[in-house]
């Protein structure tokens, strides 16, 4: 699907994310170009990046748990791996996730996946009609949340 159609908004396309840490602020945007890196191939982020695309993620803070944070994601732009180096640039890591990994984070629930669940996609069909698809969490990513209620803040 080409990310123009993302940014144009006639997709929407928003994720369940479970991230290492606690975000401070309750929602924010970010807002910086994504390119590949020529030393260790992997997509990067930062503020100044002048070879990079252009790409904004919205997010939303669920709940806090201790040391965890669970956010609501949405991509205005389609670019590789954008959540997960976006949410990298500012400091926290994806549960799960061993390459976009912050340093010195331990993963403790052996998860064979990342916590990156896509709950909400919606387009137009081509005949012009509105859909919208809506997905609940796996039995595995909602079995880590209930052993994280005991930390909820």
């Amino acid at each position: 699907m080409p990310s123009y159609w993302i940014e144009d908004g006639t997709v929407v396309k928003k994720y369940y994310v479970l991230v290492n840490g606690l975000v401070k602020n309750d929602y924010g945007e970010i807002n910086f170009p994504i390119s590949r890196s020529k030393h260790s191939g992997k997509m990067v982020s930062k503020p100044h990046n002048l070879e990079g695309k252009q790409a904004l993620t919205l997010y939303n803070v669920i709940k806090r748990y201790g040391g965890y944070t669970l956010l609501d994601v949405e991509i205005k732009t389609g670019r590789n791996h954008q959540i997960r180096t976006h949410l990298q640039s500012i400091g926290y890591s994806i549960v799960g996730d061993e390459l976009y990994k912050i340093r010195n984070v331990k993963d403790k629930f052996n998860l064979n996946r990342i916590f990156l669940y896509s709950y909400h996609l919606e387009f137009d069909d081509l005949n012009g009609d509105r859909k919208i698809y809506k997905s609940k969490l796996t039995k595995e990513l909602k079995n880590i949340l209930n052993k994280l209620k005991s930390y909820e803040k």
